[in-house]
């Protein structure tokens, strides 16, 4: 059978040289899996019109979920699809220190705004984005 990992994380790491290690880290873990990445969507107009839901989809065709944080904050659109994927019984991984570690609570995450607002801090700061987007 063919496994399906889902990559959720923060729209800050899209297209960074993080996402890219984070995905060679679960290619590592899963190397005959297909990694499902949010950002490959972000043309879709789907995606667009139907926001999480469409995201939810594509956590139902998957086995696997990974999430990494932000920093140490869950972002709103990260935390939701962790619950999401925990409430259908999925398997869910954390990518923390370069590992994947087994997670099977729902998590507590920031809203939206905070989520913005960290996203503007991180804009702000070069020192911090340049950190966000290597680490």
């Amino acid at each position: 059978m063919h496994t399906k990992v889902y990559y959720s994380h923060a729209m800050k790491i899209y297209g960074t040289n993080a996402e890219k290690r984070a995905i060679a880290i679960i290619q590592e873990e899963f190397p005959k899996a297909e990694i499902v990445n949010p950002p490959s969507f972000e043309g879709s107009p789907r995606k667009q019109i139907e926001g999480m839901a469409f995201c939810h989809r594509l956590i139902d065709d998957c086995e696997v979920l990974v999430f990494s944080r932000l920093e140490d904050f869950i972002t709103s659109g990260v935390g939701d699809e962790v619950n999401y994927a925990l409430g259908r019984k999925k398997k869910a991984l954390e990518l923390k220190d370069g590992c994947l570690k087994p997670h099977c609570e729902p998590v507590e995450y920031v809203s939206r705004e905070q989520t913005r607002r960290i996203y503007r801090l991180i804009e702000m700061d070069p020192i911090l984005k340049r950190k966000v987007c290597e680490e």
